[in-house]
This record gives C-alpha cells, structure tokens and sequence, in this order.
C-alpha cells in the first residue's frame, strides 16, 4: 500500500515538474512571438531604444526555450542526431548571416519546442495570441503617435513598382504586412483554439473584408483560400487526396518557377508575370545575377544608407528567392520539407487535419510572392523541421492533439 502512494507521489511529482517546464516553455515562446512581431513594424525607425530591448529580450527567451528542452527532458539516440545536425547547421548560418536570421532561429525553436511534445494545436495558440497581441500594441502605439499610421518613407529603386517601398499603415511597414500579421494571427489562434466551423468562417470572412480594404492582396488571398475550405469541409474525404497532391506538387514547383522567373525575367512570360505580381521577377533577377545560388549562401552585401541605390529594399519578396539568395540550396530544402511534415497522408481526415491541410496549401501560395513567410514568428509551419527527430507515428499523433493527449496520459500513468 505504501509503495503505491509511494510511486503515485512520483508520478504527480513528475507530472507538476513536466507541466511547469511546459507552460515556462510556451510562455517564453510567447514572448519571442510578441517581441518578433514588434519589430517587425516601424519600431526600429521610431523607437529605436524599445527595439533594442526587444532584440535581447527574443534571445534571452529563446535560450530559456533551449535550456529548458536540452536540460530538462530526456532524449532518444534520433534525437541527439538531430541537435547536432540542427544546431550545427543552425550555428553555420549564424555564422554567415548573423545571429538572429530567421532560418537559424526556426532550426532551433523547432527542435526544442516540438522536443518538449508540443502539439500543433498547442504552437498554433500560443503562436496566434502572441501575433494579435504583437499587432494591437503596434496600432495603439500608432493611434498614440509613437508610430506612423500613415504615409512613405525613403523611396526605393523597384523596376517602376511602387509595391516594394515602405508605406505605414498602422505602425506597420507596409498595408499587407499589417494584413498578413492580422489574418494568420487569427487563422493560427482559431486553429489553436479548435473554433468551430461556423465561427472560424465569420473570422475568415472578416479577414477578407479588413484585408481588401487594407489593400493587403496576399493576406486576402489566404483568407479566401482557408474560407472556400472552411465551407467545404463535408466534402473533405473526396478533396483531401487531391488538395495534397496538389500542395505537394506547389512545393516543389514554385520554387522552381521563381528561379525560372528570376533567370527569364525579361522574357515575354517574366514580363507577364511580373506585371501580375508587382514587378517582383525583376528584383529576382538583380539579385541572382549579384549572388548566384550555393549550397550555402553568403547574403547581398546592402548598403542601406542611401534608400534609392537598394533594389527593392533587399527584401526581394519571395520566400523561395530570398531563402535561395541569403541562406541557400540547403535551407531551402529544410525549409520545404518542414512544411511538408505538417500533413501526412491521410485516408480518412478529420476535419482538424483538412485544416492544417488547408493552411499549409496557403501558406506555400503566399510563399510565392511573400518574403516574410520565411519568419518564424508568422510562420510556424517553418517550425516543422523538429518534427523530424521522432518516428512518423509520433509525429502523426503530435500533429493530431487528441490522440497525443491520449498517449500522452497513458505513458504517464
């Protein structure tokens, strides 16, 4: 009798350390989350001591993540492989394009928040409350006048497009920036939250309209996307099969069609599709002739003193472009196929799983013209590299909440 309360102690010991070191983990993610977000708008320009903080207080959460995933939870033998491959390549890309790069810190978040058996229910939350949070402090500091609600900074050389250059709007850089923040913000917190379908259309549907009158096409356009699968969601064990070979297909191809477009772009197609999309295929290219692709990149040497002598900003706005210009052929790899960990075939979805499906088909759209996709704090898809260090079942069940749980508990117990 006094060995079973014995080993029940134990087992509530453990428990309460686990849940402690879980909601410490998820906290600091949130944080980082909040803090990226914060930079991400005019903060840098108008308050520039606030985003120093903001700089070492994303690193000093990130590190309490990785203590606590490195410390405090015990390890497989993949896994191990998987620290040292992760973080080595994770350090070499530090090491090229500096300390916080986006590729750098989505290799680590992702091995140790999905180390710590975070769900993607759970990611989903934590990482949606922390983009809405970021964005209503952004437009509050904006209606206060700390930030810029409207108008232009510098203009910049983009090939006769306007679309690259800074245009405020709500503390944000940009009105699609805004949108996109918002709309994935939103998409994320619902998916976290396990909205129902009718409540999580409305949502959509509401994320369309601000986004077209924003004017932040991008973002309306994933609105649509994830609204038109909302409404289809009956029919989901018919379109399932289809709606994955197809992001399967676009995963592969869209990369490839922006380095066509980059290398043709004064072709007749790249002039076509270059008036479609904003005069990117132009920007691709001056940057691709300046930095031809590697394995691993060394990024563009910028010179951002003189606004008109940037093409484009540097941002290149392309997630495939900018991964291949700044980082290289391998992180653009990872990159891919952390994506594609997300959604595993499934014969029969639940509609939970035709939603992740749904969101990973418009995120690899947006990709496309989008550089900031490639950002771990509004992308948490880019994340998905660490679903890597266990076996497929376990990833299957961390995709899917409730049969983790399940497990989960019995493993305890």
């Amino acid at each position: 009798m006094e060995t079973s309360d014995l080993l029940k102690e134990k087992v509530k010991v453990k428990t309460l350390i686990a849940n402690t070191l879980d909601s410490l983990s998820l906290f600091s993610y949130f944080m980082v989350v909040i803090s990226r977000i914060l930079l991400f708008s005019s903060i840098s320009g108008y308050m520039p001591t606030l985003s120093s903080i903001l700089k070492y207080s994303a690193i000093f959460f990130i590190v309490v993540i990785n203590i606590i995933y490195l410390v405090g939870y015990p390890k497989t033998w993949r896994q191990f492989f998987f620290i040292v491959m992760g973080y080595t390549l994770a350090l070499i890309e530090m090491y090229t394009n500096g300390l916080q790069n986006n590729f750098s810190m989505a290799i680590i978040l992702g091995i140790s928040l999905i180390g710590i058996n975070c769900t993607f229910r759970r990611l989903a939350f934590i990482q949606g409350l922390g983009m809405l949070t970021g964005s209503l402090i952004i437009v509050l500091l904006s209606f206060w006048g700390a930030l810029p609600q409207t108008g232009f900074a510098s203009r910049v050389y983009s090939f006769q497009s306007s679309y690259q250059e800074t245009v405020y709007y709500y503390g944000f850089n940009h009105p699609n920036a805004f949108g996109t923040v918002i709309t994935m913000g939103i998409i994320l917190l619902s998916l976290g939250k396990g909205t129902s379908k009718k409540t999580f259309a409305i949502l959509l549907a509401g994320c369309v309209a601000l986004d077209f009158v924003a004017g932040a096409d991008t973002a309306m356009m994933a609105a649509f996307f994830m609204l038109l699968g909302v409404i289809l969601t009956p029919f989901r064990e018919k379109l399932y099969r289809v709606g994955y070979f197809v992001t399967n297909f676009l995963l592969l191809f869209l990369p490839l069609l922006s380095i066509w477009l980059g290398i043709n772009a004064n072709t007749s197609i790249g002039q076509w599709v270059s008036r479609i999309i904003a005069a990117r295929p132009p920007i691709w290219n001056y940057y691709l002739t300046l930095n031809p692709i590697k394995l691993i990149a060394t990024p563009p040497q910028l010179d951002f003193s003189v606004g008109n002598n940037v093409v484009g900003n540097g941002v290149l706005d392309g997630s495939y472009i900018y991964a291949l210009v700044y980082w290289g052929i391998l992180a653009l790899i990872v990159i891919l196929l952390s994506w594609k960990a997300w959604i595993p075939f499934e014969k029969h979805p639940t509609s939970f799983q035709w939603m992740i499906l749904l969101f990973v088909f418009a995120v690899t759209v947006m990709s496309f013209p989008e550089s900031h996709m490639l950002s771990y704090y509004e992308n948490m898809l880019i994340l998905g590299f660490g679903l890597f260090q266990f076996n497929s079942n376990k990833r299957k069940l961390l995709i899917n909440e409730w049969q983790f749980e399940k497990e989960h508990h019995e493993n305890i117990n």
